[in-house]
């Protein structure tokens, strides 16, 4: 699970930049869903590997 928290109002911006390069993260990490709370100061995504570990 990753938290982003946007100050300053930079959530435009950062989803501006999203939408123009993707998501960019590492290979082999698997994205599975995200969900921002109403007043955009966070994000929450969901996120897995085949090498996860218990």
């Amino acid at each position: 699970m990753v938290i982003e928290r946007f100050k300053d109002g930079k959530a435009k911006k950062i989803y501006h930049r999203f939408r123009e390069k993707g998501r960019m993260m590492p290979e082999g990490l698997k994205y599975f869903d995200s969900w921002v709370e109403v007043n955009y100061d966070r994000c929450f995504q969901a996120f897995g590997s085949d090498s996860m570990s218990n």
